[in-house]
């Protein structure tokens, strides 16, 4: 299933649950994700849900209940559980068989959630969607569950797998959340193996497009690339467009990042670049944030879809006093990351798009085409 990237109505909270086309699968997958960190934070501790709220009210529009704490770890996927969730759907699909079972089964677990916010029921949802077919709902799951989780392998496995979804935000949830809960885990190394690029070098251009996590190879930010060309043809005529383009290993780490600002302020100092504008997506905002930090000015830092994390990726504004940032309402990626979905410092531009949970909507063409976000810049 190839998911949209401009869902504008999205149903929210448990009513998600009740359809199960590709829009309604996105916003029970943000539930799910919401309830994860809802079960963090009954664990744990951290920020109050009212601070967060305050920040991105889009967070009270799914009304996640707060759970009681029980203190106990439930066991997913195995053999017993499995038997139980056969017997459900036995039952489920004697009495409905043209409807999907697995789908009937998690709307109504939902809504007991929502009636009865204990830490079981919450599991019970978790272990049923995460044997969904639906692969956003299943990897979402996953993520969310192992906050709970006694017997982590099978979510693990679930998240490794859909590494390989061809839908590129089944991907890049995927990665992300396999990235926090094991980042040695084999299945990353393939998402950011070592770069293609050329050696040849065309003249200086003044415009720079910066990639995000595991996205080292992915053609759309490349010279040829859609987004690549969209930017370079009608809005970004400066766009470097040379083979010996910058790019950096896209690994999920701060050492990662910090790696690749460096390496950045290098690679514009080696091309003579002075005051560039510099566009990241997803983590490569993040990139371009540290930069600054280490002295390198933009005319303009445009992030695009950039998870917040403050103020460890603080832009340094007395390099950078123009900085715009471009996202969608409840970005998928950005909640696996457990990162910030707005920043709140007013030196930054913030353009909130009329888009729900797509993580790459904000490089696709058509999104840009017609919410006109070239004059956003």
């Amino acid at each position: 299933m190839a998911y949209p990237t401009d869902v504008t109505q999205p149903r929210l909270g448990v009513e998600a649950f009740e359809e199960n086309d590709a829009a309604s699968q996105l916003s029970q997958a943000a539930f799910l994700l919401l309830l994860g960190q809802e079960l963090k934070r009954a664990r744990e501790g951290g920020p109050s849900r009212e601070a967060e709220e305050a920040v991105d009210p889009d967070r009270r529009l799914f009304r996640i209940p707060r759970i009681e704490f029980e203190g106990r770890r439930y066991s997913f996927l195995d053999e017993s559980t499995r038997k139980l969730v056969d017997e459900m759907l036995l039952r489920a699909k004697q009495t409905r068989p043209e409807r999907d079972p697995l789908h009937d089964l998690s709307r109504n677990l939902a809504f007991d959630l929502q009636r009865a916010p204990l830490e079981r029921h919450a599991a019970s949802l978790l272990l049923l969607c995460a044997m969904r077919f639906d692969p956003v709902v299943r990897v979402a799951s996953a993520a969310a569950a192992f906050e709970i989780a006694a017997n982590a392998l099978p979510l693990i496995a679930i998240l490794a797998e859909s590494t390989l979804d061809e839908d590129p935000l089944v991907r890049d949830l995927s990665a992300t959340a396999l990235s926090r809960i094991y980042p040695e885990h084999p299945a990353l190394r393939r998402l950011a193996p070592p770069s293609m690029r050329g050696s040849d070098r065309p003249d200086t251009r003044t415009s720079l497009l910066v990639h995000g996590t595991f996205a080292t190879n992915a053609a759309w930010w490349q010279p040829g690339g859609d987004f690549h060309t969209y930017l370079l043809q009608q809005v970004l005529p400066d766009l470097y467009a040379g083979s010996d383009r910058f790019d950096w290993s896209g690994g999920y780490s701060d050492a990662a990042r910090l790696i690749a600002a460096s390496d950045l302020q290098s690679w514009l100092a080696n091309h003579n670049e002075k005051n560039p504008l510099l566009m990241g997506h997803s983590h490569g905002a993040n990139v371009i944030s540290l930069a600054t930090q280490l002295g390198v000015g933009t005319r303009e830092a445009v992030l695009l879809s950039c998870p917040v994390h403050w103020p460890k990726y603080a832009p340094d504004f007395s390099v950078a006093p123009n900085v715009v940032s471009i996202r969608v309402h409840m970005d998928l990626v950005i909640l696996a990351d457990l990162g910030g979905q707005k920043f709140i410092d007013p030196r930054i531009r913030e353009n909130v798009l009329p888009v729900w949970f797509s993580h790459p909507a904000t490089h696709d063409p058509a999104i840009w085409q017609k919410y006109n976000v070239p004059a956003m810049l």
